[in-house]
């Protein structure tokens, strides 16, 4: 008998040499954990087998409850928040003041699209920081689907300082056509 034994076994149940493991015979069950270690030194296929049978036992173990789980996750993916609807349409203009005044840094345009048709009712608005100007260009998109059939499209705007205080606006709505592709531009009056 081999006096080795095999590092990390205490002693080897198979009673060879740990060089020289006992041939297991097809079907029949190991004789320790020693053995394997063992024979992945001599044959690392061998483990590897083991390993992949292993972790597929482990899967179809684990099939009964990971199939609900990954339902349950699809399932609350589609109740994610709902996102915005696309626009599909915009309205460029230039909006400008014919005064010598500079406005200070931080001004807000307020853009508004509205029918004219319905009473001025307001279909979009946007508010445009800190743009150069004037005259101040501006693109507020707004979706196509959202205005009514028949609807006359009027933008009416207005200029404030930072703390809120309105200087400039538009009198009434400019009327616009819908699909328009070049911007337009507008004079706002003073307000005080």
């Amino acid at each position: 008998m081999c006096s080795r034994v095999a590092p990390g076994c205490a002693r080897s149940r198979h009673g060879g040499c740990w060089m020289n493991p006992v041939p297991m015979a097809p079907g029949r069950p190991t004789t320790s954990a020693c053995w394997w270690t063992l024979r992945s030194r001599v044959d690392p296929g061998v483990m590897a087998a083991a390993l992949a049978s292993r972790l597929a036992f482990r899967i179809t173990t684990m099939r009964p409850a990971l199939l609900p789980a990954l339902l349950a996750a699809f399932a609350l993916s589609g109740c994610a928040a709902t996102p915005r609807p696309a626009a599909d349409a915009v309205v460029e203009g230039r909006a400008t003041f014919h005064e010598k005044l500079l406005m200070p840094p931080g001004s807000v345009l307020a853009v508004e699209l509205v029918d004219i048709a319905r009473g001025n009712a307001v279909l979009a608005r946007e508010e445009f920081a800190s743009l150069p100007g004037p005259p101040y260009a501006f693109a507020m998109r707004y979706a196509a689907a959202d205005v009514p059939e028949g609807a006359e499209l009027g933008v009416r705007a207005a200029l404030s300082t930072p703390d809120g205080e309105r200087m400039f606006a538009t009198p009434r709505p400019v009327p616009v056509m819908a699909g328009r592709t070049q911007p337009f531009e507008f004079r706002m009056l003073r307000t005080q």
